[in-house]
């Protein structure tokens, strides 16, 4: 009986052993990961989900910039401190609304209705301040220049999509054809709803102005409202209130550890950059009724490499829905 017990012994003391080894390695890889986490987080003072500029120069991690953009996103500064991120991977099992929530990947290229598709060209940030460089196309041809667009944008554009084929496979198994729902009339509703573009000079020649950076904000929720597939009829755009800040010369910077960099890494050298803060409501009217969401945002207005103005998102926006 003694020698029976000894031998339980000797058995168990380097399992133990073992299982507080590996125990201690999981606390380290969690304690390393937090650190990460928290410098990360502690560097990128804009929180626009990457590190560029200054924030380069305070986190001294340049060399983690292993494709050469001069911007460290969340994964490259983890591989830096050597902790992995994993991205979210589809599974076998996924529903139509999980497809649109997949990683986007470069080359990945997504109906996002109005019978347009974006091309995927590279990513940054994560999570909420998640951006992907998208080229739109029309068919096969090409839609205006790649541009920066949020990617709940596109997921959320992605998932109508997919539910609406989900909706119209339903529709034709049914035995009894479907009758279309009229346009409501709201009077409640529609009194919040403009449907009529901001007045003014919007073309390449116009002035710049708090009138023509509202046609520019109005644009960007309109860009897919022709009422294919899942996109809306058409779209309103209330503004309740509206500031442009001063402006400011889009100048190159010298840093002499890192090298050049643009206050704006959208805009084109030596632009003149008009910054804006809007409060204002989207009204997006769909064949059985009209959502609205209230939209609170930073912009930056400028003029592209192409001549035209634009107005892209300088932040992420806060949206309430309204119904």
């Amino acid at each position: 009986m003694t020698k029976l017990i000894r031998l339980i012994v000797l058995t168990a003391v380097p399992t133990v052993v073992l299982i507080l080894a590996l125990s201690g390695i999981c606390l380290a890889q969690d304690s390393r990961t937090s650190a990460a986490e928290r410098d990360f987080q502690r560097f990128d003072g804009n929180q626009s989900g990457w590190l560029s500029g200054k924030e380069l120069i305070e986190c001294q991690c340049k060399s983690y910039d292993k494709n050469g953009d001069n911007e460290v996103t969340k994964a490259e500064f983890f591989a830096g401190r050597g902790v992995t991120l994993k991205p979210d991977r589809p599974g076998d099992d996924d529903t139509p609304a999980q497809e649109a929530r997949r990683q986007l990947l470069p080359g990945d290229v997504l109906d996002v209705g109005g019978g347009q598709t974006v091309k995927i060209l590279r990513c940054r940030g994560a999570g909420g301040n998640e951006e992907c460089e998208v080229q739109y196309y029309r068919g096969d041809a090409l839609e205006s220049t790649p541009r920066w667009e949020n990617t709940a944008f596109l997921r959320n554009a992605q998932e109508r999509i997919l539910n609406s084929r989900r909706q119209q496979t339903a529709e034709q198994q049914r035995p009894s054809p479907v009758v279309a729902k009229e346009i409501p009339t709201d009077t409640k509703t529609t009194t919040d709803c403009s449907f009529s573009p901001p007045p003014g000079d919007a073309s390449r020649t116009a002035e710049p102005s708090a009138e023509l950076f509202k046609r520019k904000v109005y644009d960007r929720h309109n860009k897919f409202a022709d009422g294919t597939g899942v996109a809306p009829l058409r779209v309103g755009v209330t503004f309740l209130s509206f500031q442009v800040g001063t402006p400011f010369k889009n100048i190159v910077r010298v840093d002499p550890v890192h090298g050049a960099y643009r206050i704006n890494d959208a805009a084109p050298v030596n632009a003149m950059i008009y910054p804006v803060k809007s409060d204002h409501i989207v009204c997006e009217q769909y064949r059985d009724g009209i959502q609205r969401k209230r939209v609170e945002n930073k912009y930056a207005c400028f003029k592209n490499r192409d001549g035209e103005w634009v107005c892209g998102a300088d932040g992420i926006p806060k949206t309430t829905p309204l119904n």
